[in-house]
């Protein structure tokens, strides 16, 4: 089996279809028709339902299976590739996916910490969703996940753990009292500042209670503080979203948290995550995990 026509498969099976898999592997979708017929021919078997139509095709049970081992393959021949690369550097480099829901100013400062404590490393940063971690961490496309790791098996460690808290401006009525805590009932009336980014599954406010309406639906979480420090509305966020200019409240009857850890590569030393980890927890004013 072609390396290539793997590839192809996994494409299709993610992105759901031959157009969006040939757009994202940059070939024609006669290509990747062709591709995915010749994989069928080297194994023996037909792995798609084509009764959709050409472009929208179906995979079938043995496909999926195929599909986890040339997931597997795909990682372990990227993880050559940067074993041989690595090897070629005077300094080895250390890939560091970060999650965007994590406030910038404390990236940054773990992110100088780490290059000037793991001096023996090139660092190189990236930050995505949770999606994208996980899904560059598979492919080998980063070395380490600073990310959320709920129910995560594997190469994890857990650094802390955080509610999500009601987030509203020094003027609203819930920040003016002596209590820094809310019910669900006492916002019911406000309108929600919607985070794209938020990692929270969808329908997850919903079955809490949260039926608001939207004030704004935004992407940048300090674009969604500035709104919610101007009273345009109030937004449900990880603790250490709340910036400057706003006030954070416990939500009583909520009850979500978010666990923040590091998931890596299965080959790097103990050490290496440990170092890693010290870093980031005095970064952000942590000394152990909570």
């Amino acid at each position: 089996m072609k390396i290539q026509n793997l590839r192809i498969l996994a494409a299709v099976i993610e992105s759901r279809s031959v157009t969006a898999a040939a757009e994202r592997l940059h070939l024609s979708q006669p290509a990747v028709s062709a591709g995915l017929r010749a994989l069928e021919a080297d194994v023996g078997h037909t792995l798609f339902d084509r009764r959709a139509g050409a472009h929208r095709i179906r995979p079938n049970a043995k496909a999926l299976r195929l599909y986890d081992h040339a997931v597997d393959i795909l990682r372990r021949c990227q993880m050559a590739k940067n074993s041989l690369a690595e090897a070629a550097e005077a300094v080895p480099r250390l890939r560091l996916g970060v999650l965007k829901t994590l406030p910038t100013d404390q990236v940054a400062e773990a992110a100088d910490a780490i290059g000037r404590t793991i001096s023996d490393h090139d660092l190189r940063v990236r930050e995505g969703t949770e999606a994208d971690l996980a899904d560059w961490l598979t492919k080998g496309r980063i070395d380490v996940a600073w990310t959320t790791v709920d129910g995560v098996d594997g190469a994890v460690r857990d650094l802390w753990r955080e509610p999500y808290v009601l987030c509203v401006s020094p003027q609203h009525r819930l920040a003016q009292s002596d209590r820094l805590t809310a019910r669900v009932q006492d916002f019911a009336d406000d309108r929600l500042i919607l985070r794209g980014a938020c990692e929270l599954r969808a329908g997850t406010l919903q079955r809490a209670g949260l039926t608001l309406a939207a004030a704004a639906r935004v992407d940048r979480d300090d674009l969604a503080m500035l709104l919610v420090a101007r009273g345009i509305g109030v937004a449900i966020a990880p603790r250490s979203l709340a910036t400057r200019g706003v006030v954070a409240l416990s939500v009583t009857d909520l009850g979500l948290v978010r666990t923040i850890g590091l998931r890596w590569r299965q080959d790097l030393s103990d050490d290496l995550i440990t170092e890693l980890a010290r870093c980031i927890l005095g970064a952000t004013g942590r000394t152990q995990p909570a």
